[in-house]
């Protein structure tokens, strides 16, 4: 429940809704980018007679496809309708490789892409606590993103959870084609696929981590290209993972031009292609991690000045929030 201040006194924001599930789906795609950070490619994509998307997106950060479904009302099929797609999309390749050319004009062809990274993404005003406990394997490349919307103020949660045990995942029942599993072409990265207990700098890494996951609103995702540190959406920083060797690790940094650097811990890196991120800090067994954590709150702070903010209260779990305010 969210809450505004009238006068001094708290009235409820109504949770009005999307009146219907293309009224959801339709407001996404208008704001893919501001959301997810993703290229729209099509609405209602056909990959086959049996499989109708509702939304096509490319990642440029993974160079991968990204399958998007909005639900406005529960649904318990989240897993098998998952794996459907997924074994569409990867059984139908070109299709989406000749749809991605049109839409942009280029002239790829399917080996330009990384479809180990493809992913789905759900989004829906609410999701259950056991749709989120099956989404939630570590080798499931499924997001559950809350979209709620309370007059023209929307709240905007990532309710992934992702675990990493043995307990077996759950096998699609449903699907066909890729082998037994689709799967199987599917590569979903941990952070050991990107630096392991046997560097000798991983100490320093997990004391980094743990600094950076208590910056509020932050969110740590792993890529083949590395560990990204980022909030909503907004990447601060990110261990490369061609960065990484057998001793040592290194952070990029983004907003090097705006924050203060004591310590001459930054390195120029801006002649290289790495978007915003224009420095790196080689992090090594001696690297003092609060001096980089320093460097890295400041990043952080730029980032978030750069975005537009309102604060709810959250009477139900007693918690200030900020959410993403519309000037949409």
């Amino acid at each position: 429940m969210l809450y505004c201040d009238a006068d001094g006194e708290l009235k409820v924001l109504p949770d009005d809704g999307f009146p219907t599930e293309k009224d959801l789906q339709t407001f996404v795609e208008q704001h893919l980018d501001t959301l997810l950070q993703l290229r729209f490619i099509a609405t209602e994509f056909v990959v086959n007679e049996h499989n109708r998307i509702d939304t096509l997106a490319y990642d440029d950060e993974s160079n991968a496809f990204v399958v998007i479904e909005d639900k406005n009302v529960r649904n318990s099929s989240l897993v098998d309708q998952g794996f459907a797609y997924l074994s569409a999309i990867l059984d139908r390749k070109e299709k989406l490789v000749l749809k991605f050319n049109l839409v942009t004009g280029e002239s790829r062809t399917e080996k330009d892409f990384e479809w180990s990274q493809s992913r789905i993404v759900f989004i829906s005003p609410e999701f259950t606590e056991r749709q989120i406990s099956a989404t939630s394997f570590g080798d499931m490349p499924f997001e559950l993103y809350e979209l709620r919307k309370y007059g023209n103020t929307y709240s905007w949660r990532n309710l992934t959870k992702k675990i990493r045990d043995k307990t077996p995942r759950p096998v699609a029942s449903k699907c066909t084609k890729i082998a037994d599993d689709p799967l199987s072409e599917i590569k979903v990265y941990s952070e050991d696929d990107i630096i392991d207990e046997s560097n000798p700098a991983f100490s320093q890494y997990i004391q980094l981590r743990e600094k950076v996951s208590e910056f509020p609103d932050v969110s740590i995702s792993v890529l083949k290209s590395g560990i990204k540190f980022k909030i909503n959406g907004k990447r601060f920083g990110e261990i490369d993972v061609t960065g990484v060797t057998k001793t040592k690790f290194d952070v990029l940094v983004a907003n090097g031009d705006q924050i203060k650097d004591p310590t001459g811990l930054l390195i120029d890196i801006s002649n290289r292609k790495w978007g915003n991120l224009k420095h790196r800090i080689v992090m090594n067994p001696n690297t003092d991690v609060d001096a980089v954590v320093h460097l890295l709150k400041q990043s952080y702070d730029v980032s978030r000045k750069s975005q537009r903010w309102c604060w709810h209260e959250c009477r139900s779990t007693n918690e200030k929030r900020y959410h993403r305010h519309s000037d949409w």
